[in-house]
């Protein structure tokens, strides 16, 4: 038995779509009001999240969403996506946008709550490193 397709989007979501994945700065519309409480790099990774999380069961593209969320500097949105989506999901890519630009907090709660093994290890170092730099 084939397996039924996910409906499309409508007009107003799919020009929301698009704008989303052109990264064009457009994409924090009225429905997504990051843009002022983010900065502005991080504002596309959050949409992109945001639009990936509610629309997930629409015909989306979720690869080259988490792809916005990986190149964009927002650590919530790359630790949102891991915690929320339950496609498929690449965490190297998503661990080393947190390694990166996630402050302590998000660190450790990102190795407690999703990586496990030598990474959870790793990333709790790198936590506590950060943290007596930062002294």
């Amino acid at each position: 038995m084939a397996r039924a397709k996910k409906p499309g989007l409508t007009r107003r979501l799919e020009r929301q779509y698009r704008s989303v994945l052109s990264c064009d700065g457009d994409s924090a519309s009225y429905h997504y009001p990051w843009q002022h409480l983010v900065p502005f790099d991080e504002v596309n990774g959050m949409c992109a999240y945001f639009f990936a999380y509610k629309w997930r069961s629409r015909d989306i593209d979720l690869i080259r969403l988490q792809s916005i969320v990986c190149r964009s500097t927002s650590a919530k949105a790359a630790y949102l996506w891991a915690k929320n989506m339950k496609e498929p999901r690449n965490i190297r890519r998503l661990q080393k946008v947190i390694v990166e630009h996630g402050s302590i907090e998000l660190k450790r709660t990102f190795a407690r709550e999703i990586l496990q093994g030598f990474d959870r290890q790793n990333l709790e170092a790198l936590a506590d490193i950060q943290e007596i730099m930062e002294m």
